[in-house]
């Protein structure tokens, strides 16, 4: 019979599951059912596992308060010890001049990205500069550059609010001469495309809009 768990998930920033907690109790009734199986078959392997009572006193000398949640302690099973193992030997038994399979270290581009890389925007009422920074996801609006006055009835809310805060704080300001709006100084987004949205007051997306300034290439073929 399997025994009717409820344990309680963990999710990430996207909603996915990582991780899962189960009641003490719950615990204790897979240990039992994992000790009911035949032993003989070689298919489960035993670890030992620990359980520190939440109400456990400290030990002597030392201090603290105590903790509200059970920890589990699990030892390693035999296959993994032996994984880590050849895992070891491989690195010892790997030549200095062997080269390291490097992949994409962002989400817009398919280069690695050890520094700054400069981008430019050319737009119907803007145009603009910028780099795209070596974390591979922040992307920074250089001072000078334009942005258009005129809102897409479709831009997102967040955007507009973005647009607003940005003109408040001066780092957008209008130019009187071009009646376009300069940044003022240099101003780092989140990504690329918040940044092409904001300079061109309309929806677009940052890998077709960015367009490297060495090669001409726009981000997503960079």
């Amino acid at each position: 019979m399997k025994p009717n768990l409820k344990p309680f998930f963990v999710l990430d920033a996207d909603g996915n599951k990582v991780g899962a907690l189960l009641k003490i109790e719950d615990y204790e009734l897979i240990v039992k059912e994992l000790e009911a199986l035949d032993s003989a078959t070689g298919e489960h392997q035993k670890v030992k596992a620990e359980v520190l009572d939440p109400e456990e006193k400290p030990a002597p000398g030392k201090t603290g308060k105590k903790s509200t949640k059970p920890k589990f302690f699990f030892g390693k099973t035999e296959a993994e010890r032996a994984f880590e193992e050849s895992e070891d030997a491989e690195l010892e038994n790997l030549e200095p001049d062997d080269e390291l399979k490097l992949t994409p270290n962002n989400f817009f581009t398919r280069s690695i990205i050890n520094k700054p890389v400069p981008f430019e925007m050319q737009d119907e009422f803007c145009s603009a500069k910028g780099v795209l920074l070596a974390d591979g996801k922040c992307f920074k609006v250089l001072a000078g550059s334009k942005a258009s006055e005129i809102t897409d009835k479709s831009l997102p809310e967040d955007i507009v609010q973005l647009r607003e805060e940005l003109m408040m704080l001066q780092v957008l300001v209008h130019d009187t001469q071009d009646g376009d709006l300069i940044f003022t100084r240099d101003y780092e987004f989140e990504n690329p495309n918040d940044a092409a949205s904001i300079i061109a007051a309309g929806l677009r997306d940052g890998g077709h809009c960015w367009v490297a300034t060495e090669n001409g290439k726009p981000m997503r073929q960079y």
